[in-house]
């Protein structure tokens, strides 16, 4: 449903004032290129820094004339920025679309907007990303798995079966007792229930069922392709 009087629309209502075009593939795909590959350079450094300035100095000349030119607090000295407009469906898809963007040298910040009435603060999409991978390495040690939102751990006798052990934010709640992982989990928990707590969530590999093995009574499975018993 978004077009060009829609982010107009949106962009206006934020005190901007936008030039609002579709991109044409057949003349402009050279020039978007070009803008991604030459996107972090001294001169776009420069215009960032330019812009930064610019805005705050025009924020504070209009709202608060004994405010310091010189803000306390840092802006984002990254010239790109990826916006995730459809959070439930698409954002753990996008983080980890960012994360091997990030890998190839993009620097960027990351923003989730749900939906157009709701603008979050830019997020630390490294940190989350960092997070989620100490949190997927925890959780191999410690013999756990992710299904559709819910942890499962495998028992010490077992080589295949899981059981139900908890709901993904009650399992972030315990690893707030983890003094490697308690400032970024309470930092990012909303965040990371999100993500970790979708059905569809992909960023960790989920438990997958073995179609090939049966389960028999008393902790044994018989196994259809060896067409034997084994241990669960």
């Amino acid at each position: 449903m978004c077009n060009e009087n829609t982010i107009f629309a949106a962009l206006h209502n934020a005190d901007m004032e936008p030039t609002v075009a579709k991109v044409r593939t057949d003349s402009q795909t050279s020039s978007l290129f070009q803008v991604l590959k030459d996107h972090s350079n001294e001169t776009v450094d420069n215009l960032v820094a330019t812009s930064n300035t610019y805005c705050y100095k025009r924020a504070i000349d209009n709202y608060d004339e004994t405010a310091s030119a010189n803000p306390s607090h840092s802006f984002s000295s990254k010239p790109c920025r990826i916006v995730v407009v459809n959070e439930e469906e698409m954002l753990s898809a996008m983080i980890n679309a960012f994360e091997q963007l990030e890998s190839d040298g993009l620097k960027a910040d990351f923003i989730a907007a749900p939906n157009t009435n709701t603008v979050l603060l830019p997020t630390d999409a490294s940190e989350i990303t960092k997070t989620i991978r100490d949190i997927d390495r925890t959780m191999e040690m410690c013999d756990h798995a992710l299904y559709r939102g819910h942890i499962y751990a495998r028992p010490n006798s077992a080589t295949f079966t899981f059981l139900h052990m908890m709901s993904v934010e009650s399992y972030l709640h315990h690893l707030l007792s983890n003094d490697s992982l308690r400032e970024r989990v309470l930092k990012h928990f909303a965040t990371l229930t999100k993500i970790l707590g979708h059905k569809d969530c992909t960023v960790i590999r989920q438990l997958q069922f073995n179609n090939d093995l049966i389960k028999v009574e008393g902790g044994v499975v018989f196994k259809i392709s060896a067409r034997k018993f084994m241990t669960a």
